[in-house]
């Protein structure tokens, strides 16, 4: 599978572990991720516009990470002939995930990246949602409220972001459904996945849906992550896979 990923820090977090977790699938790998920190849909269109060589270019074949400066999209389309391509929205522009003028751009970017392959299929990677304590107005605006503002992100990626892509894979959900038993934080810096068990859960679901294999089959995790942890995030990722707009409680 080549797969690439038009994103910021969230499609980092989501894509580290993707090497690690593909090779316990079986699946060989190319993997591109084009990272300007909180780079939202909006900038990313303006930036296919501009032919903007402002990212930086992060490229696996399965055996870990390189980092390039200076990349745009068109160049990073062109290093492989990509089966998938994976959008991700930032909030750097003030914008929130649960605003439809979010996602205004989105359609004429997919147009884009069709016109250079045509045969890709498109997905959108659906962000998690901050821990309460979460200062950035993404939480606040909630009142802190977790269920609130997923339930308000889950409503506008049905609305905004499913009629124009041909995927959207459901990392949030995973995230969600093992913060109903999980008695820690899934994020570093209440914003950011943590990083061995959020990102582990965040590769599980991008891998599983996109390469088609169960996450049980994968017997690979972090050494930080145990067992229980590691049964926990495979289970979220299928049940997210099942629903992907809709928690289900996990059990312990």
């Amino acid at each position: 599978m080549k797969i690439l990923s038009v994103g910021n820090s969230f499609a980092v977090d989501t894509m580290t572990l993707l090497p690690q977790v593909l090779g316990a699938a079986g699946v060989e790998c190319t993997l591109g991720c084009l990272y300007i920190a909180g780079c939202s849909i909006a900038q990313h269109y303006e930036n296919f516009l501009n032919e903007e060589p402002g990212y930086i270019y992060h490229a696996s074949r399965g055996d870990g990470w390189t980092q390039t400066p200076d990349y745009s999209i068109q160049r990073a389309l062109k290093e492989a002939q990509w089966d998938v391509v994976s959008i991700q929205h930032g909030s750097n522009n003030g914008s929130r995930y649960t605003e439809a003028r979010c996602y205004e751009d989105l359609k004429s970017l997919v147009a884009g990246i069709r016109q250079l392959l045509p045969t890709a299929k498109i997905v959108f990677n659906m962000a998690w949602v901050p821990e309460p304590e979460c200062t950035r107005k993404e939480m606040t605006s909630f009142g802190g409220d977790q269920l609130a503002m997923y339930r308000a992100v889950t409503e506008t990626t049905l609305t905004q972001v499913c009629p124009v892509v041909d995927g959207v894979v459901p990392t949030g959900t995973t995230v969600q459904n093992a913060r109903t038993v999980y008695p820690g934080k899934l994020t570093r810096d209440n914003f950011h996945l943590s990083l061995d068990l959020g990102r582990y859960m965040a590769a599980l679901t991008f891998g599983a849906m996109l390469c088609a294999f169960d996450p049980e089959q994968i017997s690979w995790h972090p050494e930080t992550v145990t067992a229980a942890e590691a049964k926990l995030a495979k289970q979220s990722a299928i049940a997210a896979l099942k629903t992907p707009f809709q928690v289900t409680p996990m059990t312990k």
